[in-house]
C-alpha cells in the first residue's frame, strides 16, 4: 500500500510539473537597431544598383529569394535574377546616377526577424514623369538580414491612368 501512494505521489508531481508551461521570456526587439540595420541594407542595395555593381547586389539576395521585374514576364529566382542584372549592368546607355529614394517606409515584424521596405524613387532613364515604387522583404538570420522579395513597380498618378490606358490600346 506504500508503494502505491508512493506511486501516486511521484505520478501526481510529474502530472503537476508537467502541466506548467514553461515560458521563456524572449527579449524584445529594439526596433531602432533593426529599421537601422534594413536601412543600411536598403542603402546599399540602391549604391550598388547607381554604381551597376552586381556583386554586391548579388551578396545582399537571398539564395530562395522570388524578383519581379516591372514587365509581367519578369518573375526570377535568385540566378535568373542575376543575369539579368548582369545584362542591364553592362549595358552603358543606362545611367543610374539620378537615382534617389524619395519615400521609405519601413515595417518590423514583431519578432525582429522580417521586414517589409516600400520605396519610391524616380528612374529617369526610363519613365522620368512617372515614379518606381519598389516593394521589399527582408528576412534576418542571425545577426545578417537578406532580401528575398524584391517587386519594382511602375506608379503612375491616378491623373496619368487614363492615358497610359489610352496609349496601351
Amino acid at each position: 500500500m506504500k508503494n502505491f501512494f508512493l506511486s501516486m505521489i511521484v505520478v501526481m508531481a510529474l502530472a503537476a510539473t508537467g502541466c506548467n508551461k514553461q515560458t521563456t521570456e524572449q527579449a524584445p526587439v529594439d526596433a531602432t537597431t533593426s529599421e537601422a540595420s534594413v536601412t543600411e541594407l536598403m542603402d546599399k542595395f540602391h549604391a550598388s544598383l547607381v554604381s551597376k555593381n552586381a556583386s554586391a547586389m548579388t551578396s545582399l539576395l537571398a539564395e530562395d529569394g522570388l524578383f519581379a521585374g516591372t514587365d509581367p514576364k519578369e518573375l526570377f529566382d535568385k540566378k535568373q535574377y542575376v543575369e539579368q542584372i548582369n545584362q542591364m549592368f553592362v549595358d552603358s546607355t543606362i545611367n543610374l546616377k539620378d537615382h534617389k529614394i524619395e519615400i521609405r517606409k519601413i515595417v518590423i515584424d514583431r519578432d525582429g526577424t522580417s521586414a517589409t521596405v516600400v520605396e519610391q524613387f524616380k528612374m529617369n532613364v526610363y519613365t522620368p514623369n512617372i515614379p518606381w515604387r519598389l516593394v521589399s522583404h527582408l528576412t534576418k538570420v542571425g545577426d545578417s538580414w537578406k532580401i528575398n522579395v524584391l517587386s519594382f513597380n511602375m506608379t503612375p498618378s491616378n491623373e496619368q491612368t487614363e492615358a497610359i490606358v489610352k496609349a496601351v490600346k
